[in-house]
């Protein structure tokens, strides 16, 4: 992780508390107007377009195969050493807000999903969001879930070490925000999730039935020291060689500009927009600029693209190349932005526990509540 960023958080901090982290000092234990927020993919661990094709496929056989496929990619990629690392980052920024995209839970049962009255499957194999809030915890830091938004939840069989079971994946999307400080530091109200309308749907092959790639959005009001904000967070459908999903992705955003974004308070907007920052993509990034919003990491690293995508499908590889910035902390309103980092993509990040926080890099970025004259 780079050390610039706590640098130049030390140099914004006009007044200095007693704290174990400088980020400490952004979120009002100083009367400071500054906050950090967070947006981070955890990545459900598994390459989602090859186990989309088997399961689409509608035959048996290939389905049961890119299941097994997909769940041993979960294992080796080691979620619970994984929240360890993410954990650290989130020590070393302290977030007063983080919106957290792919927070899976994944379940085991009897293999009996192809039958015509299947059994949901209960045995809990990982709970990615439990096992941050436990990494948290043993750190000393208190956050609590204000939204849970389970945009999906889909259940196939597979060869799991246990044998042939159903793999039961319920993706969900998180805001995390610090808990146990005083109202007069952060008090939230008005909490909200919703899925779109626009939504991937394939047909299963000839069987009738459809898998959906259902996604959605995140809200909740914050006041901040006198000043009210909302907070939104997001993970839209990933950029596509097909041009009705670009299509598609785009049209999320726009729900979500009509919706949540649509209002007289200031706006902190995250996520994984799936977008590219360079304009070679989608143009979702660019019709969220022209609704009125700064992206905080050009805004302050002006000759930078902060790219944040992607690793291997399974994080043991050592290559820290990153190609693509596509996670945001997006502001609106009376807010400045003051600096931003990357965070998770160098080399010693994967060095502290052998294997990356996740295919995506997280971003973090101090916001000023008041625009400055």
């Amino acid at each position: 992780m780079k050390t610039r960023f706590l640098t130049t958080c030390l140099a914004l901090s006009a007044l200095l508390v007693t704290s174990t982290s400088v980020f400490a000092d952004h979120q009002g234990a100083g009367g400071g107007r500054e906050i950090i927020i967070m947006s981070r993919n955890l990545y459900v661990g598994f390459d989602e377009a090859v186990a989309v094709v088997g399961v689409v496929s509608g035959i048996p056989a290939q389905i049961i195969q890119s299941v097994t496929t997909a769940y041993a990619q979960v294992l080796a990629n080691q979620f619970p050493k994984r929240a360890e690392a993410l954990a650290d980052e989130i020590a070393q920024t302290q977030p007063l807000l983080i919106g957290v995209q792919e927070a899976a839970l994944f379940r085991t049962g009897p293999f009996d999903s192809f039958s015509p009255s299947p059994t949901p499957a209960v045995q809990v194999e990982f709970d990615y969001l439990a096992l941050l809030l436990q990494a948290l915890a043993a750190r000393g830091l208190d956050y609590e879930a204000v939204v849970i938004n389970e945009v999906l939840d889909a259940e196939f069989p597979g060869v799991t070490p246990a044998g042939l079971r159903d793999v039961r994946i319920t993706d969900r999307d998180v805001i995390l925000a610090r808990a146990g400080l005083a109202a007069a530091e952060l008090k939230l109200s008005n909490p909200q999730s919703g899925t779109f309308v626009n939504n991937l749907t394939i047909p299963i092959g000839s069987t009738g039935l459809f898998f959906r790639s259902r996604r959605g959005w995140e809200s909740v009001d914050a006041k901040v020291r006198g000043k009210t904000f909302r907070f939104i967070s997001t993970h839209l459908e990933p950029e596509s060689v097909n041009p009705a999903i670009n299509t598609l992705q785009a049209a999320q955003a726009a729900e979500i500009l009509a919706g949540p974004a649509n209002t007289a308070l200031a706006v902190i907007f995250v996520g994984d927009l799936n977008s590219r920052a360079d304009g070679t993509g989608t143009p979702t990034y660019a019709n969220v600029l022209a609704a009125g919003f700064t992206d905080v990491f050009t805004a302050t690293n002006p000759a930078a693209i902060g790219d944040t995508c992607c690793h291997a499908a399974v994080l043991t590889d050592s290559d820290p190349t990153l190609d693509q910035g596509i996670d945001y902390v997006l502001i609106r309103g009376d807010l400045q932005p003051l600096v931003a980092e990357i965070l998770g993509e160098e080399p010693a990040d994967f060095a502290a526990y052998g294997i990356w926080p996740s295919d995506h890099a997280g971003v973090a970025a101090s916001v000023d509540l008041h625009s400055r004259p």
